[in-house]
This record gives C-alpha cells, sequence and structure tokens, in this order.
C-alpha cells in the first residue's frame, strides 16, 4: 500500500501539472502570438506517443520501472518548460528584439521537439506505471489497487484547474509555467523514491517442478 501511494500521488502531482498545461495549451499560445502551435504540438505529442508504444517495453526492460517513470516524467518536464520561453518575450519585451533564443521561428521548434519527446516520455511512462502496478499487486487486491490509483490520477484534473485558476488571476503566464515546471519537476524525482519490486524468479507449477 505504501507502494501504491507514492506511485499515485506522483502521478498525481505530475498530471496536475501535464493536464493543465495541455488545456490551456492551445489558449495560452494563441494569445502569446504563436498561432494555432498548441494544436499543432498536442498533435505532435500524440503522434509520438502512439508510436513509440511500439518500442517502450524494451526501454522499460533495460531501465527498470522506477528510471523509466523518472524519465518519462522528466520529458513531460520538458514539454511544460517550453511554455516557459514561449512566454518570455512577452514577460521581457525590451529584450525581445535582441535575444536570439526569443526568435519566433526557434521558440515554435522548440515547442514541437519538446511536444514529440513528451510523447515518447509518455509511452514509457504508462508502460511502467502497468507494469510496477502489476507487480505490487495481487489477485485479491489488484481491483482495489487500480481504483486507488486512478482516484489520484483523476483528481489530478480538478485539483490542476483549481489551481491555475487561481494562480493565473494573481500572476502572468511566465511566472505561472515557471512553478507549473517546477512541480513538475518535483514529481519527476518522486518515482526515484519508489522501491523497487523484483519479479518473482520461478513460480511453482502443479506437478512440483519450477519452471523460470
Amino acid at each position: 500500500m505504501c507502494k501504491l501511494l507514492i506511485l499515485s500521488f506522483g502521478f498525481q502531482l505530475l498530471f496536475c501539472v501535464f493536464n493543465t498545461a495541455q488545456n490551456l495549451a492551445s489558449q495560452v499560445l494563441d494569445d502569446l502570438g504563436f498561432g494555432s502551435m498548441g494544436f499543432y504540438s498536442l498533435g505532435v505529442l500524440y503522434f509520438a506517443f502512439s508510436f513509440s508504444c511500439f518500442v517502450a517495453t524494451p526501454i522499460v526492460n533495460k531501465c527498470g520501472e522506477r528510471f523509466a517513470m523518472t524519465i518519462g516524467a522528466l520529458c513531460y518536464t520538458l514539454y511544460t518548460g517550453c511554455f516557459i520561453l514561449a512566454s518570455a518575450p512577452q514577460k521581457f519585451p525590451d529584450q525581445a528584439d535582441s535575444l536570439w533564443v526569443f526568435n519566433e521561428g526557434l521558440i515554435r521548434a522548440i515547442i514541437l521537439i519538446t511536444a514529440a519527446i513528451n510523447g515518447f516520455g509518455a509511452s514509457i511512462l504508462w508502460v511502467a506505471q502497468g507494469r510496477y502496478l502489476a507487480r505490487i499487486a495481487n489477485d485479491s487486491n489488484k481491483g482495489t489497487f487500480n481504483s486507488i490509483f486512478w482516484a489520484f490520477f483523476m483528481s489530478s484534473q480538478i485539483i490542476g484547474a483549481l489551481f491555475a485558476a487561481i494562480v493565473l488571476q494573481n500572476t502572468d503566464a511566465f511566472t505561472f509555467y515557471c512553478i507549473m515546471t517546477s512541480i513538475c519537476l518535483l514529481a519527476s524525482l518522486f518515482f526515484l523514491f519508489l522501491q523497487p519490486v523484483e519479479p518473482e524468479a520461478a513460480e511453482v507449477v502443479e506437478d512440483g517442478d519450477y519452471q523460470s
């Protein structure tokens, strides 16, 4: 149960940030002068997510569930962090024309690249989550464990929306995404606190032999 609560809280914290960034992406980027980049970035993200699922399992096998979830969550952090760069020219208008990093074409490219990285990270994050949850549960409690995990996960929509409503009323987009990226980074490192769960080395079959 302790492992389950750490896993569930980590996902709740991570997706409080990501769901909010995803829900606001189209409107925020349009307001910042990037037009439909929010729609394009989400399209790239889920396209990469779909195809990365085919290679996610070998990566999780190599890294282990804890590190795979950490790497996957850090990919979410990169996508959330790109909104800091997108909002920086509006926050610092005096430097918008002098700094190369504020170039609009460069920012558009970074948004799409980090979206693709996020999609890749999402694939290994969810594969690792499913395997870790399956290992800490058994036949008698797997339904309960899945219910608890999804209760935490779905509550992130509510918490994230309320948090965004409160913060955005009192600050600008640049500060808001600095806060959200920091929380996302914290959630990424949170998965390192999960204890490893080793697969069963062997299982007993009915005739008394051992099957690897």
